[in-house]
């Protein structure tokens, strides 16, 4: 395994870097989505210190050991940007689209982008972007000369200083490419992320997190397969960079659990339907605005509307009175 810049040393070095677990889709509660920062076991980076602790504590007597399961957390580099030319140009693998600019920078020790405890001058992927602007999106991406297996750890991570302008992010892993065609390759992206701090952040994302992407031509079988990678998307969907963000150390990472390819679920013997109604919206009288248990938000409105049989929004086979609510959005 390499582990050139990311090890366990140096995650205890940025302890003030948020680490932000994107367990979308796995059974871990916390979300990127909601720019919650992980509470869950092991984010120092050392899943052993609570085992550890527990040894030490002295509580326990030998008859109720409980038995701990014991691994050392691996890193394995994907790109960490030394091995590059710094300047004003990406080098040939790396690519931006839509509304963004990148290069490789050099950052020294005490510079505002350097890290806690940095040794010496660091290179890094320094990039903007302006997503209100027309094309409405942009991002970097990379090819991989030949697929990659990333078998064997549980995601991916990579260290992200962020402009704190609020930007929305995803990152997006494409795979089972058709060979010299760049446009044949399944999609897969994670929730959203959120540029809301100034600053380092480890942001880690495990594999069950993602999920086919909404434009996704070649969808192929529906699920992550991570034993042919062709390349990775960090894509900003909404606002702007500022004075621009960077990214550095893209890595792989186990924790303890491999990720797994999910299976089909098996079909269920035929049973009776169960609906269970939420909101009908019959109970509320017809209005131009929401109810009180309902708001808007942003730039949209709406209310309650009675449909009766003969109106072009009737459902079919609707035989009286129908109330839905009814919203516009810009």
């Amino acid at each position: 395994m390499v582990q050139k810049k990311i090890s366990r040393s140096l995650l205890s070095l940025i302890g003030a870097f948020a680490i932000i677990a994107a367990a979308c889709g796995s059974d871990s509660t916390t979300e990127t989505s909601s720019g919650a920062e992980s509470s869950s076991e092991g984010t120092d980076g050392d899943p052993g210190d609570s085992a550890d602790a527990e040894e030490s504590s002295g509580n326990e007597s030998p008859d109720e050991e409980q038995a701990v399961e014991k691994f050392e957390e691996e890193i394995q580099t994907v790109d960490d940007f030394e091995s590059y030319a710094a300047g004003d140009e990406l080098p040939e693998n790396w690519t931006v689209y839509g509304n963004a600019a990148g290069d490789i920078g050099t950052v020294s020790p005490g510079d505002d982008s350097s890290t806690d405890g940095q040794e010496g001058d660091n290179q890094l992927l320094s990039w903007s972007f302006d997503a209100n602007a027309d094309p409405g999106f942009g991002g970097i991406r990379t090819y991989f000369a030949e697929p990659q297996n990333w078998t064997g750890f549980t995601g991916i991570q990579f260290l992200y200083f962020g402009g704190g302008e609020g930007g929305e992010l995803q990152v997006e892993i494409g795979e089972d490419r058709t060979a010299g065609d760049l446009s044949d390759v399944e999609r897969y992206r994670t929730r959203s992320f959120f540029d809301r701090t100034e600053g380092w952040q480890l942001i880690r994302l495990p594999f069950t997190s993602f999920s086919p992407a909404r434009f996704n031509p070649e969808p192929g079988n529906g699920i992550l397969d991570v034993i042919a990678v062709d390349n990775l998307v960090v894509a900003a969907n909404s606002g702007t960079s500022g004075e621009g963000v960077a990214i550095d150390d893209i890595a792989l990472y186990f924790d303890g659990t491999v990720y797994a390819e999910q299976q089909e679920t098996p079909e269920l013997a035929a049973g009776p339907e169960v609906v269970d109604s939420v909101d009908d919206f019959e109970s509320y009288e017809g209005s131009s605005t929401v109810p009180a248990t309902w708001f808007n938000y942003g730039n949209a409105g709406g209310g309650v509307s009675i449909i009766p049989v003969d109106d072009a929004r009737a459902r079919e086979g609707q035989t009286n009175d129908n109330k839905v609510l009814a919203w516009g959005f810009d």
